[in-house]
């Protein structure tokens, strides 16, 4: 897994196209997540939709069927998110917490939550 501190996510030719949520996204959010838990994930999948997780939903299979919300709205409850490095399609980012630094990784196909 990379670690992300200060990294130059612009990229070259040979380098996919890099994206950060916006404001007014609609994304997909673990339940853990809407209950109140921090984000720990977040995954930009084959599709362009962003799906955010807790650290509790690491260890589950399945997650049920998410929520929906506005990007701006999960800023609100953790200003952090804003730290979250900008992703290719079919990428993650992982983090131990709040305030912890962001990991990276592409996503398998056997880790989608939700189809």
């Amino acid at each position: 897994m990379k670690r992300f501190e200060a990294v130059d996510v612009s990229g070259g030719a040979e380098c996919a196209p890099f994206f950060g949520p916006e404001v007014d996204d609609v994304v997909y959010v673990a339940k853990s997540v809407m209950k109140g838990e921090s984000v720990a994930s977040v995954c930009l999948d084959e599709d362009g939709d962003w799906q955010f997780f807790a650290l509790s939903d690491r260890n589950r299979a399945r997650q049920g069927r998410p929520k929906i919300s506005h990007f701006g709205h999960l800023l609100e409850s953790d200003a952090t998110l804003s730290s979250m490095p900008p992703l290719p399609i079919n990428h993650w980012v992982m983090r131990d917490g709040i305030g912890a630094v962001w990991g990276f990784s592409p996503i398998r196909a056997e880790v989608y939550f939700w189809r």
